[in-house]
């Protein structure tokens, strides 16, 4: 009874935040562009809705599934944490949504073949240092080692350069340690053509 409690508490102050992230969203310019360089492709967020993030619209994870995204066998969570730093409403909206799988994520997602910038979005969503991913293409390791973070805080990773052929973006997150793997957010740039 006191865990159900704690429960409704936390999801009530984590509601009554992310109002207040969506008033002021509304009322000042924090819709600003990322890091990236390049033309934005495509986002994810993945187990949720579509959200705008950075100034782009990115899809909500059904929608993505739809238009071809791969990601067999995951499993889909919410969480009611206040992200540590804080984050603009979609964002937040964003980090408060995963997909999750016992030691490995594999995803493939539709892309004309070139050059592309990755960002991940990770929040730590269980407890502080439980979860570390490694992230491939293929063969190649784009990071050793993501995600290791204190309760509530999170992190956008990148930018990863790839280049995708055969049309479709590969992409593997494999837990490091035994908690399993997991993703909030996925956002794709078009890459130079000359790096």
């Amino acid at each position: 009874m006191l865990l159900q409690g704690v429960m409704m508490l936390s999801k009530l102050l984590f509601k009554s935040h992310q109002a207040v992230l969506w008033v002021r969203s509304i009322f000042s310019d924090q819709q600003v562009r990322g890091t990236s360089s390049g033309n934005f492709v495509v986002g994810i967020n993945f187990g949720g809705q579509a959200v705008t993030i950075e100034g782009d619209r990115w899809l909500a994870f059904e929608a993505a599934l739809a238009m071809g995204l791969s990601i067999p066998e995951v499993q889909t969570t919410h969480s009611y944490l206040r992200p540590n730093p804080e984050a603009t409403y979609g964002i937040s909206q964003m980090l408060n949504t995963a997909v999750f799988k016992a030691k490995v994520i594999r995803l493939q997602h539709p892309l004309p073949d070139g050059p592309y910038e990755l960002y991940l979005w990770v929040m730590e969503n269980y407890q502080s240092d439980w979860h570390s991913l490694k992230v491939s293409t293929g063969d190649q390791v784009l990071a050793p080692a993501i995600g290791q973070l204190k309760l509530g805080d999170w992190a956008k990773y990148g930018p990863y350069r790839v280049r995708v052929s055969q049309g479709r973006l590969d992409l593997t997150l494999t837990s490091n340690v035994v908690a399993d793997a997991h993703l909030m957010g996925l956002s794709v740039f078009e890459a130079n053509h000359t790096s």
